[in-house]
């Protein structure tokens, strides 16, 4: 995803119905402490049936 803008949505969810939830403010990006875009790495993982890992990836990762 290639974005420069973080939309916040919340909702909560009622009886296992999702109702909106409205925040003060929205903006992912300003006010939040998050420096959009925001730079991550994904781990994953292949496990066998003790849970050790057979292999294992690092992927670097922006979530815009």
């Amino acid at each position: 995803v290639d974005t420069d803008s973080l939309t916040a949505v919340v909702h909560g969810v009622i009886l296992g119905v999702p109702m909106p939830f409205e925040l003060p403010n929205p903006d992912g990006c300003k006010d939040s402490g998050v420096s959009c875009p925001v730079t991550v790495d994904i781990k994953w993982e292949l496990r066998d049936h003790d849970e050790k890992d057979v292999i294992c990836a690092l992927i670097p990762s922006k979530i815009g």
